[in-house]
């Protein structure tokens, strides 16, 4: 069996969508939480809480828009061809 060879362009790429999708899953976390704990304190009477709670989900949903934004106005990167001798294990040389 032959390794498959993966490039630079390749991985980032991935890193680069899992960084993206862990960061949204933690964003929607966060704002469900914050949203939990924000109807709480307007229960309790605490509108200073509250407010910094809707800030904060506020904010998230911004960088989640920006995360989607920045992915979709990303040029697609160009792919990289290997240096000669270097990349192809499948012939014995």
């Amino acid at each position: 069996m032959g390794r498959v060879s993966v490039t630079y362009s390749e991985m980032q790429r991935t890193a680069a969508g899992v960084s993206m999708a862990m960061t949204i899953a933690g964003s929607i976390i966060l704002i469900g939480c914050v949203g939990y704990l924000s109807i709480g304190w307007f229960a309790d009477g605490r509108w200073g809480w509250g407010l910094v709670g809707i800030a904060m989900i506020v904010v998230n949903l911004a960088m989640v828009f920006l995360q989607f934004r920045k992915r979709k106005l990303a040029p697609a990167p160009t792919p990289r061809n290997p240096p000669p001798g270097r990349g192809d294990d499948d012939e014995d040389d």
